[in-house]
């Protein structure tokens, strides 16, 4: 089970504390791991989660490679569809959202207020929400930010007043970083996220995990796990 640097759906392990409990949530993806780990040890399947961080052209590479290994938080187009199989059960769900300072006082309930008030929308370069963000006619953007530290701070700082990301990433680190921003409540678009395997995994393997995703679903086990991040 890999792990992507990509927070808050993966933490890596914190050095366990005396008398206390984790000062943070171990990771959207990392619980889901954990649940479904127990489950497959009930059935005498080993499994394993990983205790580093990939680069997800790296994950994809080595679950297309490999028939033993499997990553969460997949999102699904043409491309990865020719080379994985993805699991039945959607294991999360992103929505995209936009953050704002604390004393925005606009409304904003589509791209349309965005465009009729124009308001400067940043996104992070190179991503599939700065490429949305861009079809949107008349909608100013500003998708010069490489990484989301500087593209929150800007927001902050009153240089811009909106920035489009999804909701689980939105969330975490404008409580982390204590930044003076809010999500508004607008979803724009939302995004199922599934587990991705190799398209040559063993059928018998397939089947218990799968079993097992299905059992988690069922029993609301998963559902338990999404309240923590959303």
């Amino acid at each position: 089970m890999l792990m992507q640097d990509s927070q808050p759906k993966y933490f890596l392990p914190e050095e366990p504390a005396s008398d206390a409990s984790p000062s943070r949530p171990i990771g959207l993806c990392v619980e889901i791991y954990q649940a479904l780990k127990r489950r497959l040890e009930e059935q005498q399947i080993t499994a394993t989660i990983s205790s580093k961080f990939l680069p997800i052209k790296r994950i994809l590479k080595r679950v297309e490679q490999n028939p033993s290994e499997l990553f969460c938080g997949a999102g699904r187009n043409a491309k990865r569809e020719a080379r994985f199989i993805y699991s039945k059960t959607v294991v999360y769900n992103v929505s995209n959202v936009v953050a704002a300072h604390r004393s925005f006082d606009k409304t904003v309930n589509g791209f349309e207020d965005i465009q009729n008030q124009q308001l400067t929308v940043g996104a992070l370069y190179g991503t599939s929400s700065a490429g949305f963000v861009k079809k949107q006619v008349g909608v100013p953007v500003n998708d010069s930010f490489l990484n989301l530290e500087t593209g929150l701070q800007a927001v902050a700082n009153q240089r811009i007043p909106l920035f489009y990301y999804h909701d689980l990433g939105l969330n975490f680190l404008i409580k982390d970083w204590q930044l003076p921003l809010k999500v508004l409540p607008h979803k724009f678009r939302t995004v199922p996220q599934w587990i991705i395997y190799s398209k040559s995994i063993d059928p018998g393997l397939l089947r218990h995990i799968e079993s097992a995703l299905e059992g988690m679903e069922q029993d609301g086990e998963i559902k338990e796990i999404w309240r923590n991040y959303f």
